[in-house]
């Protein structure tokens, strides 16, 4: 059975954030956060 997630708009600014925030501690960082949130949520 296929399910659909929805993230409420409070959920995607705190992804949003914190790509902003890996990628200032590293370049690239924020790029692989965000692929892991992808596997994550797959």
């Amino acid at each position: 059975m296929k399910r659909t997630l929805i993230l409420r708009p409070s959920a995607r600014q705190n992804i949003a954030d914190g790509d902003k925030w890996y990628e200032g501690k590293r370049q690239g960082l924020g790029d692989r956060f965000l692929m892991e949130v992808q596997r994550c949520l797959g």
